[in-house]
C-alpha cells in the first residue's frame, strides 16, 4: 500500500494537498515538478488503494544547513480515511527511509490553530522547537517541531 511516488501520481498528489492545504497548492505544484525531474535526495511516498492515492508524505533534505536533518513535507491523508492509521504508517516509512540515508533529525511546521496536526506530531514523539510569531498573518503563528531519528 505504501510505495515511492511516481511522476504519474502528481495530479492525485496535488489534489490531495489542495483538499487539505489549499494555500500550499501552488508551492506543491512547483515542488513536485522539480522533484520528479531531480529528486536530489528527497523522498516522497504515497499510500495507494485500488489506484487511488489516499495519503502522501515525504522529506526534503536541508542542503543549506546540515546534511543530518530533513523536513517532513506535506504529510496528508484523504479526509475520509484519516482514522485508519495511514498518516502514522506514512510517517514511519519516512522515518525509516531518512534513517537509511543517515539523517538524524526530522523537522515539520504547522499552524498554531491546526490542533489536529499538532496533536498528531506530539503523539508521534515530535517536540516543539520554536514559534515564528505572526508567520501567516497577525496572530497566526507557525510552530516548528522536531524528532530525533536515532
Amino acid at each position: 500500500m505504501i510505495r515511492e511516488a511516481e511522476k504519474e501520481d502528481t495530479k492525485q498528489i496535488i489534489a490531495l494537498i489542495a483538499a487539505s492545504m489549499p494555500y500550499d497548492t501552488a508551492f506543491a505544484r512547483r515542488y513536485y515538478r522539480q522533484y520528479f525531474d531531480d529528486p536530489a535526495g528527497d523522498k516522497v511516498f504515497v499510500w495507494e488503494e485500488e489506484g487511488q492515492i489516499l495519503g502522501v508524505a515525504g522529506y526534503c533534505l536541508d542542503l543549506f544547513s546540515t546534511k543530518y536533518s530533513c523536513e517532513l513535507g506535506w504529510l496528508t491523508v484523504d479526509a475520509d480515511h484519516r482514522k485508519k492509521g495511514i498518516g502514522s504508517k506514512l510517517l514511519k516509512k519516512v522515518e525509516k527511509s531518512a534513517k537509511a540515508q543517515k539523517l538524524r533529525k526530522l523537522f515539520v511546521s504547522a499552524e498554531d490553530c491546526n490542533s489536529g496536526a499538532l496533536a498528531f506530531y506530539k503523539k508521534n514523539s515530535f517536540r516543539t522547537e520554536g514559534v515564528l510569531r505572526d508567520f501567516y498573518g497577525l496572530g497566526e503563528d507557525q510552530i516548528i517541531l522536531s524528532k530525533w531519528l536515532d
